[in-house]
Order: structure tokens, then sequence, then C-alpha cells
């Protein structure tokens, strides 16, 4: 094994020494994502599912430790992008709705213009 997989390995082994009595066995923890998961999937909107997906795996961390802040924080923070998300969309709509209502205006001030072009003929 060379130094990099050594360090590697190391690294691993101490991560899940420290987050293990947080989150249980993986297995445990998995299993329970999953099942949220599962109910997540059925969210029409793709980017806002991955978010919820995210909230899952934290959810299913919390219920082996209800008390760990850290998880608590990433729920918060993990609803947040789903607003950013949403701001963004909404936003963007707006920009649309005002372009599209600035060409309707336009085409409707060149009828206009056609309309008194022929009247004057």
């Amino acid at each position: 094994m060379n130094k990099a997989q050594q360090a590697f390995d190391t690294a691993i082994r101490s991560v899940t020494q420290q987050r293990g009595p947080h989150y249980g066995h993986p297995s445990d923890d998995f299993r329970r994502a999953s099942a949220l998961i599962a109910v997540v999937s059925e969210c029409k909107d793709p980017e806002l599912r991955q978010a919820l997906r995210m909230i899952c795996v934290k959810v299913a961390r919390l219920i082996h430790s209800p008390d760990h802040l850290d998880s608590i924080i990433d729920i918060a923070g993990y609803a947040r992008t789903m607003c950013m998300i949403i701001d963004r969309r909404n936003a963007h709509d707006l920009e649309l709705e005002s372009r599209l209502k600035a060409q309707v205006s336009a085409d409707v001030m060149k009828e206009m213009l056609n309309g008194s072009d022929k009247g004057a003929t």
C-alpha cells in the first residue's frame, strides 16, 4: 500500500470513529435515509427534490441522535437553499413577464402607428 492510500485509510478510520456515535451504524442510517427518500422521490421538481433528499439524510441521522446540532443546522441550510431556488425562479419569471409586457407594448404601438398610416392615405 502506498502513502496516499495509507493516509486515506487513516483519515477514513478517524472520520468513522468520530461520526459513528452521532449517526449510528451506516446500515441503519442508510436504511432510514432510503425510506425517507423513497417518499421524497414523488416530488416532481428535480432541484427541490434533491434538497429534500439531503434533508432526509440529515433527518435519518437525527433519528439516532436527535440532539445533534450539526445535523439540525444542516437541515436549516438545505431549507434555505430551497428558498434560494424558489427566489431565483420567481425573479426569472418576473423578468420574463416584464420582457413580454414590453414586447406586447411595442407590438401594440407598431399596430397603432401602422393603423394611423393607413388612415392617413
